[in-house]
Parts: structure tokens; sequence; C-alpha cells
């Protein structure tokens, strides 16, 4: 007797599933919602592996100072002037860059990269402006 009215009072909560022992557990009413996904936050800088080359080979110069050298800090400073930085890293419009007088000159790898960049677009990254 007690176990039939132990079944009715659980099932008496709402409805009901058989466990294997034969007695009635109330199931859940709702199922868990679960948190709305989180937005990633939109990427405005440069890729991490250009602007390590870019700050070792071209900040120096090209911070903006001294006044004559065109500056390019930002993404955005570098968008407006790609087909200038693709010719001069490439070396086919103009003197290449950096200047042979600088001791730190671009490997055949870091010419690709920038290059390849620019050809794509000049995409954004994670890692932010020129420092």
């Amino acid at each position: 007797m007690k176990r039939a009215l132990l079944i009715l009072v659980v099932t008496a909560c709402g409805p009901a599933e058989e466990l294997e022992t034969g007695l009635a557990v109330a199931a859940p009413e709702r199922p868990m919602q679960q948190p709305p996904p989180q937005q990633q936050p939109a990427l405005t800088g440069l890729p991490c592996d250009v602007r390590d080359v870019m700050q070792a080979a071209c900040a120096r110069c090209h911070m903006g100072s001294p006044p004559n050298i065109p500056a390019f800090r930002t993404r955005t400073e570098m968008i407006a002037m790609s087909e200038k930085i693709a010719g001069r890293v490439s070396g086919t419009t103009g003197a290449p860059m950096p200047p042979r007088l600088e001791s730190r000159q671009l490997s055949a790898a870091e010419r690709t990269l920038l290059l390849d960049w620019i050809a794509q677009g000049l995409p954004a990254g994670a890692c932010g402006d020129l420092q």
C-alpha cells in the first residue's frame, strides 16, 4: 500500500518516467536553457606575424617622424598605402624598403608574407597596430 501511495504522489506533480525499479519519477517540465553564444569582438588590427615583421623592419621610420616619411602605424593607414608599400617591399616601384643602408633587411620569407597579406586585401588580425 505504501508503494502505491508513493507512485501516486510522485506522478501527481507532472509527467513521469519509469525507472528500472518500476518506480515513477517526475520528469523535468522544461529543458535546460543554454546561455546565448558570446560574440567575438571584430578584428581590426594587424595579423600578429605581419605586425611582428613590420614592427621590426618598418616602425622605426614609419611611425610619423621624421615628417617627410609616410606614416603607417595602423591597418587603415596601410590599406590607403597598400600599392605603394607592395611596390617598395617587392622592389618593383622606387627604392626597395627597407633601404639597403638599414641594418635590418627583410628576408625572402618576410617579403612573401607582407606581399601575400597585401594581395589578400590586408585582412585584419588580432594583434593591433604598430607601437
